[in-house]
């Protein structure tokens, strides 16, 4: 690149800051602004295959960055567009999807031998003065190959800002389920109330792009419900609390800024399980509603937080949930009732009195804890109502006086267990978000089109979720979702994607019990494909990435036994990575020697010891070829299996490695050059640590104590001394044993994790701040935890929950979506698929 046209390049993204820095001044805000990388677009597939635009780089305050063009011709000539803003055009003739831009530039681009570019328009250091300003690049290539004679790659949305992005947005709002929403100190962001698994009740303050704070949880077991509403006239949220096994409810009142006061004890009728504020006696004090097995109760405001004598309106059966809305238009609240499979509307006479205006018994099908929804689906402006039931939705309009006509069922999903109505797309008419109990489920939502019809349900989560809240959790005007998931006892967010969607989470149905997952290129189009195999079935799975960023459909081998584990590496010197499939109860290792283009040979089968239940990769005898080490989940020794180089195992030697070992790993873990092995053996006895001669022999296992029963291990660079330190996933989380050379290590440090965490996987830096991070699945709480690293090995920050699919058994990272950030990969056994949480930092 001439200085003049890197000197162009350099002005091109500072031009960006220039020309947006008035308009965007005003509109900061604390914290500011967030970043933003993302592909936007389709690409165009020439003799390279996709040629891609990235940036080397986060676009973080004060880091560097820069735009590289790579996968393209070797020595193929282009232009790269950079531009303030851009919108999609659409060109038919190419088979792309083009961004238009005011442009700031057009730099010239010239591949090497390799199919890639020098960086463009680099800059060493992003200054404050780019924060909230947006670039938009695309790259497009001469290749006659290319339909048109032009590949265009993907193009690049950059927003300059601060690091404070979730790192998975749609799969972590905090440590709890039942999510109440409100903004709870007054800064203008949602923010969330939710139940942890200690059951206390933890306040969680919006940071405004998708992430929480937590606060002082709150000791309150067996909560039912929450409710935030503002019962004591000081204009700061309250806390209504109902309990599964009590008699009453509490209010705490809330103190401003995140907090609240002790409780006041509010009785019902027997058991209470929900409650509802509004006011409902008109006198412009806020009163509160119980639900219960025995009926309402309506408790009148005095002001203050104080409430009159409860009254009790004759409503028949067991009430599980309430709504409240204006059912006649006379501009009082009413009440409608769902449970005991009957809904019942309650029209509000003023001063606090109250009738009931229609009972309904639900057909055979519906939940008796049926949830209902109001909203005015037919746009005559009247509500009508909504219930949940097992698999439809009742809707029925309402009649202006309190009661419904006929019903009509709408197809809404599986096992429906709550429902809101909420306009996601801005069009002035509601849509439905319904929680599904189903594994496979999670959240639906489905598109009002007016008139009272609704589009066929869109599925974007899994996760036998029990309770869906409205909110606007990133600010950017959009309705959210925040999901409560029973069985992980997480909240999961469904951001609005500003067209009527939720923005969905990627799973991969990948068939039944998926044990192990591999993210790797297996067809060489630069893209990550995934590879799983089934624990039970012994199936194969190998689902490749599309070039509009989706999975295609699965492709299925059999292994010939069970399918323990999982490894992807080149066996035969083609350049083609094979798979290696570990079956403890046929006693072997099965090879599938890949053939580049996503497809495997038949297997062939190798004796791997007595129950091979994991394996490794290395080169441990330094031929050149990589060899396999399988671990016994039934004896004290490991497999080595010396690979020959055209894909094929000479016999196994056995290796002393402990006893019922859980996870085998392979690395340099001394700092002689030689590959070594790593044994977890979750009986008591610890990690092996085995270390390589490099002529395909080991010395005598060295035994590490972390502490409790390792699961599996890594070694890493975690404190940035040169040295590798220990990081263990343990019966009781995960320890860290600090690196003193030579394949010696520290006593553990230990974070404490209930119910501990299975899979680790190696250290990378996945917040984009340069320090080496780690990341582990937990099979019992259907949730990965990442340990954002501090810098000194020791000491991390409080983990990071993210939601699973049910009982993950395996966990990988991988840079899936082409952004160049880690992104987590699950194998999630009870769910049959896979998960995807892509990285957003």
């Amino acid at each position: 690149m001439t200085l003049q046209t890197q000197r162009l390049a350099q002005a091109a993204l500072a031009s960006s800051a220039l020309l947006l820095a008035p308009s965007a001044a005003g509109a900061q805000t604390t914290p500011a602004c967030p970043a933003v990388h993302e592909f936007l677009g389709q690409g165009t597939t020439g003799s390279a295959g996709m040629p891609r635009l990235s940036s080397s780089g986060a676009p973080l305050i004060g880091q560097p960055i820069a735009f590289r063009v790579s996968q393209g011709p070797a020595g193929a000539l282009g232009a790269l567009v950079i531009g303030l803003d851009a919108v999609p055009l659409p060109l038919p003739a190419f088979g792309a999807t083009a961004y238009p831009t005011p442009f700031v530039a057009v730099l010239p681009v010239t591949l090497d031998g390799a199919g890639s570019s020098a960086p463009l328009a680099p800059i060493a250091a992003i200054p404050a003065s780019f924060c909230g300003q947006q670039v938009v690049g695309q790259s497009v290539l001469l290749d006659p190959a290319a339909t048109g004679g032009f590949a265009f790659t993907r193009a690049v949305r950059l927003v300059f800002g601060e690091g404070d992005l979730p790192l998975f947005p749609g799969r972590q709002a905090g440590e709890g389920s039942r999510a109440a929403v409100g903004d709870l100190n007054a800064d203008g962001i949602d923010d969330l109330v939710v139940i942890d698994d200690f059951a206390r009740v933890v306040p969680l303050l919006g940071v405004g792009d998708g992430r929480f704070v937590a606060q002082a949880a709150i000791d309150a077991p067996d909560v039912s419900s929450i409710e935030v509403g503002e019962l004591t006239g000081d204009a700061i949220p309250d806390l209504i609390l109902t309990f599964f096994f009590t008699d009453h409810a509490w209010i705490l009142p809330g103190t401003g800024g995140g907090g609240f006061a002790a409780q006041q004890v509010v009785s019902g009728l027997g058991t209470v399980y929900d409650s509802a504020v509004a006011d409902f006696s008109g006198d412009g004090i806020t009163d509160l509603v119980l639900a219960s097995g025995q009926g309402l109760t309506i408790h009148i405001g005095l002001g203050g937080g104080q409430l009159l004598a409860p009254s009790s309106p004759a409503v028949p059966g067991l009430i599980g949930s309430m709504q409240v809305g204006d059912l006649n238009g006379d501009g009082l609240p009413d009440l409608v009732t769902g449970g005991s499979a009957e809904i019942t509307s309650i029209v509000n006479q003023g001063g606090g009195a109250f009738t009931v205006a229609e009972t309904f018994n639900l057909p055979t099908g519906y939940e008796a804890w049926a949830a209902v929804a109001l909203s005015d689906v037919d746009q005559d402006g009247v509500l009508d109502l909504a219930v949940t039931g097992s698999v439809y939705i009742q809707v029925r309009r309402g009649n202006g006086d309190g009661t419904f006509s006929a019903p009509v069922d709408v197809y809404g999903g599986p096992f429906l267990r709550d429902i809101v109505a909420v306009d996601l797309g801005g069009d002035g008419i509601d849509d439905l978000v319904v929680a599904s109990a189903s594994d496979f489920v999670g959240v639906n939502y489905l598109t009002g089109l007016g008139g009272g019809s609704f589009a066929a349900p869109v599925a974007v989560g899994t996760g036998n979720t029990s309770s869906v809240s409205i909110g606007d959790f990133n600010e950017d005007g959009v309705p959210d979702v925040a999901a409560s998931i029973d069985a992980a006892l997480a909240t999961s967010l469904y951001l609005g994607d500003g067209s009527g969607g939720l923005e969905p989470t990627i799973n991969v149905a990948v068939g039944y019990d998926p044990g192990a997952v591999v993210p790797a290129d297996l067809d060489g189009d630069g893209d990550i494909d995934l590879a799983a195999v089934n624990l039970l079935s012994g199936t194969l799975t190998v689902v490749l990435r599309q070039s509009d960023g989706s999975f295609g459909p699965p492709s299925q081998y059999f292994a010939g036994g069970r399918g323990d584990d999982l490894v992807a590496g080149d066996l035969d010197g083609d350049g083609d990575l094979d798979l290696i499939v570990a079956s403890s109860n046929t006693s072997q290792a099965s090879v599938f020697l890949g053939l580049g283009d996503g497809t495997f040979q038949s297997p062939v089968a190798y004796a791997a010891g007595l129950a091979p239940c994991s394996l490794a990769l290395a080169d441990f005898d330094q031929d050149g070829a990589l060899d396999v080490v399988a671990s016994s989940c039934a004896l004290g020794t490991f497999a080595y299996l010396r690979g020959v180089g055209d894909g094929t195992l000479q016999s196994p030697a056995y290796k002393q490695g402990g006893g019922n070992s859980s996870k085998i790993a392979a690395g340099d873990y001394d700092g002689d050059g030689k590959p070594d092995a790593l044994v977890c053996v979750p009986s008591g006895a610890g990690v092996a640590l085995v270390r390589g001669l490099g002529n395909g022999n080991f010395a005598p296992a060295v035994w590490l104590d972390p502490g409790s029963a390792a699961r599996s291990a890594q070694v890493a660079d975690l404190d940035l001394d040169g040295v590798g330190d220990l990081a263990v996933s343990t019966a009781g989380g995960v320890a860290v044993m600090l690196g003193t050379g030579g394949g010696a290590f520290s006593a553990p440090v230990a974070f404490d994790m209930p119910g501990g965490l299975e899979h680790l996987t190696p250290a990378l830096d996945i917040d984009g701040d340069g320090l080496p991070d780690l990341a582990a699945c937990s099979y019992a709480e259907d949730a990965a935890f990442v340990f954002l690293g501090s810098g000194d090995g020791a000491l991390f920050d409080a983990p990071m929950r993210f939601a699973l699919g049910e009982l993950p058994r395996d966990l990988a990272l991988a840079d899936v979506d082409g952004d160049g950030r880690p992104d987590l990969v699950s194998a999630d056994f009870g769910a049959d698929s896979i998960s995807v949480l892509t990285n957003q930092r």
